[in-house]
């Protein structure tokens, strides 16, 4: 019989409540120890809790039982939703413990959860994601594990390799009836066509996981066009020190934005120039670096100025933005950076609505894959991998199947099956599961 497992799943340090969870068979009559008198299922209803030698009152709890098949773990639980304080949490731990339960390990409620059915592989991958999400696109991502759209994808994927299995098989009773060639060129179109599904989420999958979570935007210019004061207007606050005197910003000035649910580092730099002193040598250097790095590139030029790019040895082109700053004061000259091809705007400070409206439609123009992706693969190398696993095994089973060897290519077919499987179940991955849960937090 599994342990009674508790643990502490709200965060830690003083708060009005602190949720306490219970999971494993005896959890019920565990709390009786506690002086807990048993509520009916799923209805929160306040207890004392007492210490179960003394006999001591410990705090006031609402005490929710959970029946075996009806909680997350799958296992009969109880949640006890107590005061906050760090004492008393230590009290109430230390009681749970003298009445025969102990802390949770990293990860194993959910774990339980996993080995009881009550969820599978890829949510359980999924609970794992949304808690360590930190944009929205993770955030989005992690859901969609979570809400079991992977399995769904998995199950259909199955049920077409079933159905050529069906074909390849039925080939081989009817050999004499000289009808197996056409039964098994059904089932190599049947897995063609799979290969194809699957090499499109394996595509897509690997794009996502090879985008950045948060682009960077490097703003570039000459000195005095206002990068400073751009960078201010997008946050809404005084960050960047502007002023009229040209070259106030020697160093690099990073800020984090949400733009179209996505998060960008936005990059304010030095005024690109010939320095005069070794400090605005140095800055115009970094500026160079975060140039030849950033995701993306912003263009600022003022809409007054005489100066074109190429006086200072870079130009925008069609993967940039160019915004021509303070607008307020002179109409934009295009002579002055030629034909570029670059996403154009023209701003000003005067308007910083519209300045962060135009910002935020460069963004979505150059950041396409900040709209949630096509494959819920997305997200995990495992899930990937193993997708490709099953990918190469049915390209070796068409094969079979074209060169008149069926037993073979439902041998493969088998084998695609398996990881099929994989995406979703446990299939004896002791190591894969230590590996996923021991990044848990206890709680979890």
């Amino acid at each position: 019989m599994a342990d009674i497992i508790y643990a502490r799943a709200t965060g830690e340090g003083p708060a009005a409540i602190a949720v306490i969870r219970l999971s494993g068979a005896g959890a019920h009559a565990l709390l009786a120890h506690l002086g807990v008198d048993p509520p009916a299922l799923r209805r929160a209803s306040l207890r004392r809790l007492r210490d179960p030698d003394s006999g001591d009152e410990i705090d006031h709890a609402l005490v929710t039982l959970y029946a075996e098949g009806a909680s997350y773990t799958g296992e009969e639980s109880a949640e006890l939703h107590i005061h906050g304080g760090a004492a008393t949490a230590e009290a109430v731990f230390a009681a749970l413990e003298r009445a025969g339960a102990r802390l949770a390990q990293p990860g194993e409620f959910t774990r339980r959860a996993v080995q009881s059915g009550a969820m599978d592989m890829a949510e359980a991958e999924g609970v794992g994601a949304l808690i360590a999400a930190e944009t929205e696109g993770q955030r989005r991502q992690a859901l969609r594990a979570l809400n079991g759209e992977i399995g769904v994808l998995a199950r259909r994927w199955r049920t077409r390799i079933i159905a050529a299995l069906g074909l390849a098989e039925t080939s081989i009773d009817f050999v004499e009836e000289q009808l197996g060639d056409g039964l098994l060129a059904q089932a190599a179109a049947e897995l063609e066509s799979l290969i194809l599904e699957m090499s499109s989420h394996v595509d897509d999958a690997s794009a996502v996981a090879h985008a950045p979570d948060r682009p960077t935007v490097a703003l570039i210019g000459p000195p005095n066009v206002g990068k400073s004061s751009f960078l201010n207007a997008l946050l809404g606050s005084e960050r960047a020190i502007t002023s009229a005197e040209p070259g106030t910003t020697r160093d690099t000035i990073e800020i984090r934005l949400l733009v179209e649910g996505r998060e960008v580092i936005v990059v304010d730099t030095a005024g690109i120039r010939h320095a005069r002193t070794d400090i605005e040598e140095e800055g115009v250097a970094r500026t160079w670096r975060v140039a030849e790095s950033a995701d993306l590139r912003v263009f600022l030029i003022s809409a007054d100025t005489k100066t074109a790019f190429r006086d200072a040895g870079l130009a925008p082109d069609a993967a940039d933005g160019l915004f021509w700053t303070k607008a307020d004061l002179a109409e934009p000259s295009e002579a002055v950076c030629g034909d570029h091809g670059a996403f154009s705007a023209t701003v000003s400070i005067v308007d910083p609505a519209a300045l962060r409206t135009a910002f935020a439609r460069f963004v979505k123009a150059k950041l396409p894959s900040a709209a949630a992706p096509l494959s819920p693969l997305a997200g995990a190398a495992r899930r990937i991998a193993i997708t490709e696993r099953a990918r190469s095994a049915a390209r070796e089973a068409v094969a079979s199947l074209h060169e008149g060897h069926p037993e073979l290519g439902i041998a493969k077919m088998h084998e695609v099956g398996r990881h099929l499987e994989a995406l979703t179940g446990v299939v004896g991955q002791e190591d894969v599961l230590d590996a996923l849960f021991s990044r848990f937090c206890i709680g979890k």
